[in-house]
């Protein structure tokens, strides 16, 4: 029993002394290798003690680095054991009483180890673990020492206005730690600049805070608009034109009309002129208030009533006097001849309306005297000039524009190239493109006023007047600053309009309705739906009709206008 006792304690020792070699290791890269090596002994190595047997008890003739004599029974079977601890002794060396037959050839068991390399860390040195299936494992360090930080720079940030900013930092690029952490910067505040508005008539004044380093802006401390400074100016109403206040501010300039009153029209005063044998009679109609004129009633010549003639005496009048064959005066009918008698005429009125597609030009001819009103646009004004010169036309006396759209001023640069002009009306609306400005500074070389005329301004050659109904001042648009002229030769009248539409031509029919009436109106606007309003037309009390017109896109001459 005291050998047994013995036994279990030196046992005991023996598995604290295996278990002291077991550690547990990190982890990390690893590479394993295996070995076969006898389980009595402790390390890969032969055991070696580095002692003289002699210092043990016993020696040390098993080779275990453990005194021989220190077993009950000795160690002879090498198995670290005490041979005397089992029954029968352990001759046989298998670690098993010898009374105890195994049935089976026992095996000894060896350690079959395991390597694993644990690569050096940025902390940590290399090492190898050895490991057995049987759990049993043990470490050896490596000469390679820790690797050491790789330091890698941590981008800072910089502080804005409103925004908190971070010094550098460091890390390690390779375990990524942390060596030197960010430290925040505060924020810096905003700077702001000041700019000042001032309040105007019609906006609020206001203080505008920006920041100089981000741009961050608002607005403060406003002021309400000032408000308007209105002075007022009244135009007195005309027989043609309506009257109106302006009202206009001192401060800013910025205006407005209202308080219309209506155009007061004509006030008409008739004088009768009776029919002669040879002259037509009529009434001519005089406004009172601003000159304006026009004859109605027309009342055909009487005719000559003659007497019989005589051996002494030719024929003659019994109303007028006129003796058979003398000259007569011309009528005003610019035909006139007497029962086959020569007489005096008016010299033969033409009225041409040039074909230049779409676009207007016309050419009114009486003796000498030439008048051209437009010239299509600015591809045809060849073919004007060479209509011109086809009708002996040496120099113009009135060239008129009669506004500013280019199918009717573009082709009278051609004409100033290549005839005199001695006057020039046009529309006083103000357009600004290249072309028209072009148009004008080519009248300007020409050494000529560019005029508007006013309302009621006439041009007269011998019996032909021109008379201006309408000037286009104030008008809003191109079309509606139109010239509107009228033509009287004798008792025939011409009317031209230029591309007025029916908000010009209402205008015109509760102002001068009288100064209307023609034999022959140049239609507006080519025919358009916007203009030949039915009060325009009755108005006019035209027989002939007249409409410029070529290809176009527009729909001209409308059906409405045609009807």
């Amino acid at each position: 029993m005291k050998k047994l006792i013995i036994a279990m304690l030196a046992l005991m020792l023996l598995l604290t002394s295996c278990s002291a070699l077991e550690s547990t290791m990190p982890t990390g890269s690893q590479s394993t290798s295996s070995s076969d090596i006898d389980v009595t002994t402790p390390t890969p190595t032969p055991p070696e003690d580095n002692q003289p047997d002699g210092n043990l008890p016993g020696g040390d003739t098993s080779g275990d680095n453990q005194p021989d004599g220190n077993l009950p029974g000795g160690d002879t079977s090498g198995d670290n054991q005490p041979d005397g601890n089992l029954p029968g002794g352990d001759t046989s060396g298998d670690n098993q009483p010898e009374d105890n037959t195994p049935t089976q050839n026992p095996t000894e068991h060896k350690h079959s180890y395991q390597t694993t390399v644990t690569p050096a860390t940025c902390v940590e040195a290399e090492y190898t673990t050895y490991t057995c299936e049987c759990g049993h494992s043990y470490v050896i360090s490596s000469p390679k020492a820790p690797l050491g930080h790789t330091e890698k720079t941590i981008a800072g940030k910089a502080a804005t206005c409103t925004e908190v900013g971070l010094t550098e930092g460091v890390e390690c690029s390779v375990c990524g730690e942390t060596l030197e952490t960010p430290t925040p910067i505060a924020p810096k505040g905003h700077s702001y600049q000041t700019t000042v508005a001032q309040p105007t008539c019609s906006a609020a004044g206001y203080t505008t805070y920006t920041c100089s380093t981000c741009g961050d802006s608002y607005t403060a401390n406003t002021v309400s608009a000032l408000g308007h400074s209105y002075q007022s100016a009244t135009t007195q109403p005309t027989c043609v034109e309506a009257g109106y206040t302006t009202y206009t501010c001192s401060t800013c300039g910025d205006s407005y009309t209202a308080n219309t009153v209506s155009a007061l029209g004509h006030s008409y005063q008739s004088a009768t002129t009776q029919p002669t044998c040879v002259e037509a009679g009529y009434t001519t109609y005089t406004c009172s208030t601003c000159g304006d004129s026009y004859t109605a009633n027309t009342v055909s010549a009487l005719g000559h009533s003659w007497q019989a003639a005589t051996t002494e005496a030719p024929k003659t009048c019994k109303t007028c006097g006129a003796t058979e064959g003398e000259k007569l005066p011309a009528d005003n009918t610019g035909s006139g001849t007497d029962s086959g008698s020569s007489s005096t005429t008016y010299e033969t009125l033409y009225v041409n309306y040039i074909n230049v597609g779409q676009g207007d030009s016309i050419l009114i001819k009486v003796g000498n005297c030439d008048i051209l009103i437009d010239g299509g646009k600015s591809g045809q004004g060849s073919t004007v000039v060479d209509y011109l010169n086809s009708k002996n036309v040496d120099d113009i006396e009135l060239l008129i524009n009669s506004h500013p759209d280019e199918d009717h001023y573009g082709g009278l640069k051609n004409v100033l190239t290549n005839f005199k002009v001695e006057n020039f009306w046009g529309s006083s609306y103000a357009k600004s493109t290249s072309t028209y400005t072009t148009f004008k500074s080519a009248i300007s070389a020409e050494g000529l006023s560019f005029k508007t005329p006013s309302v009621g301004t006439t041009y007269t050659y011998e019996n032909l007047t021109l008379t201006v109904l309408y000037n286009g001042a104030g008008a809003s648009s191109s079309n509606d600053s139109s010239l509107v002229i009228s033509l009287q030769y004798g008792n025939f009248r011409f009317l031209f309009t230029g591309d007025i539409s029916s908000t010009i031509e209402k205008k015109l029919v509760s102002s001068s309705s009288a100064s209307l009436r023609c034999d022959v109106l140049k239609v507006p606007h080519h025919g358009s739906a916007g203009s030949s309003s039915a009060s325009f037309l009755s108005a006019t009390g035209a027989s002939y009709g007249v409409i410029c017109v070529g290809s176009n896109s527009y729909g001209h001459p409308t059906s409405t206008a045609l009807n």
